[in-house]
């Protein structure tokens, strides 16, 4: 998808002004998810898991990383050839006693 964006960053820019960039958060565990409301009743997603996805995403943002990914979501999974994890440390997260350890992960040098 990166290289989509930046081969055309030029088009972007003369349609819209600006060329679109990424960041995020990711933890994984257990959501729920339910209908809100009387009338259009929109799919919510509620939990733990979620807010500290978003914690994860605003240190992304503070520490200008593309991607930052929990340790008990990176125990996980495999990472495919060409990414590479970088520790960032133990987070104090908004809301949590308890720190989380965090992960950017990035592509790795070709």
């Amino acid at each position: 998808m990166r290289a989509a964006v930046e081969r055309d960053a030029t088009r972007y820019q003369g349609d819209f002004g600006l060329v679109p960039s990424f960041r995020g958060g990711l933890h994984g565990g257990t959501v729920t998810a339910g209908e809100l409301g009387d009338l259009r009743q929109p799919i919510v997603f509620v939990g733990d898991i979620l807010n500290t996805a978003a914690r994860l995403e605003e240190y992304a943002k503070r520490t200008g990383l593309d991607l930052v990914v929990s340790g008990p979501l990176l125990d996980r999974l495999a990472l495919p050839p060409g990414v590479e994890a970088t520790r960032c440390g133990d987070l104090a997260i908004r809301g949590k006693e308890a720190r989380v350890a965090a992960y950017s992960l990035s592509l790795t040098a070709r």
